[in-house]
This record gives structure tokens, sequence and C-alpha cells, in this order.
């Protein structure tokens, strides 16, 4: 009888805490000014918007909190694939439920504003809640915001830590040698500037002058996981990457293409 009554004892604290909802109102702010407590307000109801759409398992809902291409833990994606990525998720999980603490906003700039928060995450009713250290990096214009990364601290860590699966690359490194079949899965991380360097008689490799014709600037950068077959496409290869222009910047997705030997940026904004 003891054990039956801790049972539901653990059961109805399980179900109280699998309905507990978010309390969007507590924050902590780091900038005091009118223009970061206006960010920081807009960004707060987008990141509303994306928990709770989250919780009511709407994929189209959720991706629509973000840029056309945004970076997705180790990945740069399309909203679409987002949405897709997503939609497996609930399916995997159909009782997948989260809440949010410790909540704190922090606006770098007057377009770059960062909230990290623990997200805690329930598969089912009877299971103890997991906790991550995450955040979300939004593009802030205006009044308007949208998300143009997600991840955590435990992704990003376990990133880090795998030197092993980081393909290393020179300004002599050809981009035959860096998408290729060896490559998939693994991750790479340079810009055009760590290929050429600052002396006035560096040479451009043939990897950095891609990545500033793909874009059209000197100061993009590519990173993220090397992938096979962009969008159904069998002879191409995809990675993330990030476009910097003035005081502009977004995210973009790499496309070589094996066959033309050619290297293109993917963004929605062009």
């Amino acid at each position: 009888m003891k054990k039956l009554v801790s049972l539901l004892a653990f059961l109805a604290i399980s179900v109280s805490l699998f309905a507990q909802s978010t309390n969007y109102s507590q924050y902590k702010l780091n900038q005091k000014d009118a223009e970061s407590v206006a960010a920081a307000k807009t960004c707060m109801a987008l990141l509303k918007r994306w928990n709770e759409g989250i919780n009511r398992h709407s994929a189209s809902e959720v991706s629509s909190c973000f840029g056309q291409v945004a970076f997705y833990y180790t990945d740069c994606l399309e909203q679409t694939d987002i949405a897709k990525n997503l939609n497996s998720m609930f399916k995997k999980n159909p009782q997948y439920k989260q809440t949010l603490s410790n909540i704190e906003v922090n606006v770098v700039n007057e377009n770059h504003v960062e909230i990290s928060f623990k997200k805690n995450v329930k598969t089912s009713p009877s299971v103890q809640a997991k906790s991550y250290p995450s955040y979300l990096i939004f593009d802030y214009s205006d009044g308007s915001a949208n998300i143009k990364k997600e991840s955590d601290k435990v992704t990003d860590a376990n990133i880090a830590k795998k030197t092993k699966n980081i393909v290393k690359v020179n300004n002599k490194t050809p981009l035959s040698a860096l998408f290729n079949p060896a490559n998939v899965n693994k991750y790479v991380e340079t810009g055009y500037w760590e290929l050429v360097g600052f002396d006035a008689d560096a040479e451009v490799g043939p990897i950095a002058a891609a990545i500033s014709k793909a874009t059209g600037f000197a100061r993009s950068t590519m990173f993220g996981t090397i992938h096979k077959g962009y969008k159904g496409q069998p002879n191409t290869y995809y990675v993330g990457g990030h476009a910097a222009g003035g005081q502009s910047g977004w995210y973009v997705i790499y496309v070589y293409d094996s066959v033309k030997k050619t290297l293109h940026a993917v963004n929605g904004e062009y």
C-alpha cells in the first residue's frame, strides 16, 4: 500500500510539473536603456511564440519564428528544413513539452540580441524533466525580430570535443579536398581571413576565393557539419556559414557542385 501511495504521489508531482508554464514576465535584462528595453520586449514576445508553438507541436508556427536561413544546432537550415526536423521530433515524442526558466536577455548591439535560459524538457507526464542550458540569438531591427540561431551549451561543447571529426584546411586546400565523401558528417570551421592571412603578399587560396565570391564579402565564414546532396541534388555537398558586410551579417548555406566545381551561397535575403 505504501508503494502505491508513493507511486501516486510521484505521478501527481510529475503531472504537476508537466503542466507548469513559463513565466515570460520574469527575466533578467543586462542593459537598461530605452532601446535595449524595446529590443528585449520584442525578442521576448518571439521567444514566447517559439516556445508555445513547440508545446502545441506546430512545426510551421515554430519555423516561422526563424529567418529564411538560420543556424539550427550544428547546421544552417532553411525554414522548411527546420519544420521537417521539428515534425520528426514531435512524431518521435508525441507528448513532448518544455518550460523555460532562468531567462536572461543580453542586447549585444542594436541588431543582435541573445536570450539564454534553462530549457526543462519532459517527453511524457511520468518521466523526470531534463534541463539544458540553451539559448536563442535574434536578428532585431526596427521593432521586428527573427531567430537566427538556436542551440545549447551541451551541443556546443560536444562539437568542440570532436577534434578528430574536424576537417583541417589551409590556403592551399582545393574545394574538392574539402567537399568529398570522406568528409561527410565532419565539421569544418574557417573564414576567408584565416585562409589568407593579413600580410600584403598573402596568397588567396581556392576556398577563401570561393567563400568571398559566393557571398560578395571577404569577412564571410564557413562552419558546420558537411552534408551530401543539398535538396536531393546528388552531385552537391553543403555546409553552413555566415556572410558579413559592413554592419550587416546573416547565415548562409554554402552549396558545392562537384560536377561544375563551383560554390554558391543560399540565403533568403538574396
